[in-house]
């Protein structure tokens, strides 16, 4: 059911507003109408509204009553403002429509979530950001389609926080956080054979070992037992002695 003017052009409305002026000078005595009403009646159902002298007023709810449907096929629900017409539940859209009046292109909003991080607030669907939150709210949307009544999901702000990458430590660095952990356990610091004092002079290194056999058969060498120094018997001062001089005899 067509209960508006039908196209909202400019050059339409204008024409409906020049037709309620001429009618309201030509019968005074007919009750002025809505101030809406060259935008949502037709010109058709102005002329019968001054011909009955303002008895024949237009349904102006498109909503459940006479059978709108939303964009996904769905019904509308009641309107909420007086003339019937909807506010639209887009992202980045604010436009007031009416249901019979809603063409493809018509809305303008923003698909994605906002997104902010220190300071500043972005569009996470097209990039375009501001640091005033007012701006933010009025930079327009990237996508267009037809006005809903559908509410976009209600997803958290995203604060996209980076994480900084980390720092390559160099050899030396690497080599003293590996060996602080075998340091605070009493273990040597050395992580190969190559630096590994005992293993560099060929002793067994436990650390180091090259199988657990080879650990399980090592037995810690026992220190060799100090040898006592002989004590010469005392010479007979009285008894032949052989001369040690080279040559004698």
């Amino acid at each position: 059911m067509t209960t508006s003017g039908g196209s909202d052009h400019p050059d339409a409305v204008v024409r409906r507003i020049n037709l309620v002026e001429v009618l309201l000078d030509a019968q005074p005595g007919c009750p002025e109408p809505p101030d809406d009403a060259p935008v949502l009646w037709s010109e058709a159902q102005i002329r019968s509204y001054f011909k009955s002298n303002g008895r024949d007023v237009p349904p102006t709810n498109t909503g459940v009553g006479s059978g709108a449907l939303d964009i996904n096929g769905e019904p509308l629900p009641p309107p909420t403002r007086a003339d019937g017409r909807y506010l639209c539940q887009r992202v980045g859209c604010s436009a007031v429509y009416s249901p019979d009046a809603n063409p493809e292109g018509g809305c303008r909003y923003h698909a994605g979530a906002p997104v902010f991080h220190d300071g500043s607030k972005k569009w996470g669907c097209c990039g375009a950001k501001s640091h005033d939150f007012a701006t933010f709210m009025e930079l327009p949307g990237c996508e267009t389609g037809r006005h809903t009544q559908q509410k976009p999901p209600k997803s958290a702000p995203s604060l996209n926080i980076p994480v900084a990458p980390p720092i390559p430590l160099s050899v030396e660095a690497r080599t003293k956080a590996a060996a602080a952990p075998a340091a605070a356990a009493g273990v040597s610091a050395s992580t190969t054979p190559d630096d590994c004092p005992r293993c560099r002079q060929g002793f067994f290194c436990s650390d180091h070992a090259q199988s657990a056999e080879a650990q399980a058969a090592y037995v810690t060498p026992k220190p060799k037992p100090k040898q006592s120094a002989k004590i010469a018997d005392p010479a007979d001062p009285h008894a032949d002695q052989t001369c040690r001089n080279k040559g004698c005899g």
